[in-house]
């Protein structure tokens, strides 16, 4: 026996099964919905039965050829794809703990930028220094560091030519160069042993000279946020970073 429902839906998929079952129906096998084999007899209607299974047996091929693009219903195109991107929701919580964390760490940032400023500023002055000996060694004059608006070198100094000795920078005489104020909060205090002033000068010989011509050593202290570099000269005019910097 074959199950009526394989021709119903060979019929359904394809125009040429209505051939088939119109065949069967002349031949007196199908009936109350089945094809009966056995029942069909010798003769005409045996010979038509053979017939009929011969081309029920070729109908899939045909139908698949012709109906193979119409029996699919249309897939949409991202199923079998992955999925891309991220989601709203995880957008925000990324930004979340992205603001957490910057959050947690601008306090220690700020600090190390300014202890960084405290290095920062001794480097400059040792470089200033250091620029003014070779100025006045290379111009056999004598070359000084004063404070910009004399009085302190924390509103930052002037490199000059001091033509009067009076380590104070006076109109008409030669400005070398000149550097900004310190970062708020930095400081710089200069300690020349016996004689106190926040200026130095060195001489045509490129040693530190006071306005007596005596020589001169001493250590400058840049100090600020819990952090004190000091650097020390001898009379020779050489400048170093000390290792310890007392209060």
């Amino acid at each position: 026996m074959c199950n009526a429902r394989i021709a119903t839906d060979i019929l359904c998929r394809c125009r040429a099964c209505a051939v088939v079952v119109a065949i069967g129906r002349s031949a007196g096998v199908v009936r109350a919905g089945e094809v009966d084999v056995a029942g069909a007899g010798r003769g005409a209607r045996a010979l038509r039965l053979r017939h009929a299974i011969r081309v029920m047996r070729a109908i899939p091929v045909i139908c698949a050829n012709r109906t193979n693009r119409t029996i699919r219903s249309p897939q949409p195109r991202w199923r079998g794809r992955a999925m891309r991107g991220v989601t709203l929701i995880e957008c925000l919580v990324a930004m979340a703990i992205m603001v957490v964390a910057i959050m947690a760490v601008a306090p220690s940032i700020d600090a190390v930028r300014r202890r960084v400023g405290v290095d920062i500023t001794a480097r400059a002055f040792m470089a200033a220094m250091q620029t003014a000996r070779a100025e006045a060694i290379a111009r056999h004059r004598r070359i000084a560091i004063a404070p910009h608006d004399g009085a302190s070198l924390s509103g930052g100094w002037v490199t000059f030519v001091d033509e009067n000795r009076n380590h104070r920078f006076d109109d008409g005489e030669p400005l070398l160069a000149r550097y900004a104020p310190l970062p708020r909060g930095v400081s710089i205090e200069a300690r020349w042993g016996l004689y106190y002033t926040e200026g130095l000068a060195f001489s045509e010989s490129g040693f530190i000279r006071t306005e007596a011509h005596k020589w001169l050593s001493g250590t400058v202290r840049i100090a600020g946020y819990g952090r004190r570099v000091c650097i020390t000269i001898n009379a020779y005019g050489r400048a170093r970073v000390a290792k310890r910097c007392d209060a």
